[in-house]
C-alpha cells in the first residue's frame, strides 16, 4: 500500500497483541477481514475507524494508525521476496503506544521467533 492511500488518522492496522511474542522481530497485524494473522503490510487489513474501533479489545487486539505504523515498516526478506514488516522495537512501540507487557511471553506453538538483532530487518523507510 502507498503512504498516499492512507490519509491520516482515517484507516487503522489492528494489531493482535496475543499473537506478538516478546522476541518477534516483526509485530503481528490482523489480516483483511480479520481473517487471521501476518507480519506483511501487503497482507495487513487496513479497516475505517468504526470497524476499527469495534475488533479493538485492547487485551488481546489494538487499533493504531497506518498511517503512523507506516513510518516504521522496514524491508525483510522472505522466501525470497521483499516484504515490508512492522519492528518489534522498544522505540516503534512507545511510539505506537503498544503495551508489550501484553505481548505473549513464549509460543503455545511451532512458531520459533527470530530475535531481533539477528533478524534479516534492514533500514527503515524514509
Amino acid at each position: 500500500m502507498e503512504q498516499s492511500e492512507i490519509i491520516e488518522g482515517t484507516k487503522y492496522y489492528i494489531i493482535s497483541l496475543k499473537h506478538t511474542h516478546k522476541k518477534d522481530s516483526a509485530i503481528t497485524f490482523y489480516r483483511s477481514k480479520s481473517a487471521g494473522y501476518c507480519w506483511f503490510q501487503e497482507w495487513a487489513g487496513i479497516y475505517g475507524k468504526d470497524e476499527a474501533e469495534a475488533i479493538e479489545d485492547f487485551e488481546h487486539t489494538i487499533k493504531v494508525s497506518a498511517a503512523d505504523a507506516n513510518k516504521f515498516m522496514v524491508v525483510t526478506r522472505y522466501d525470497g521476496i521483499d516484504r515490508l514488516v512492522l519492528s518489534n522495537t522498544p522505540e516503534v512501540r512507545a511510539v505506537l503506544k503498544l503495551p508489550f507487557k501484553r505481548f505473549a511471553a513464549h509460543y503455545r506453538s511451532c512458531y520459533m521467533a527470530i530475535p531481533y538483532s539477528q533478524s534479516l530487518l534492514t533500514q527503515p523507510l524514509k
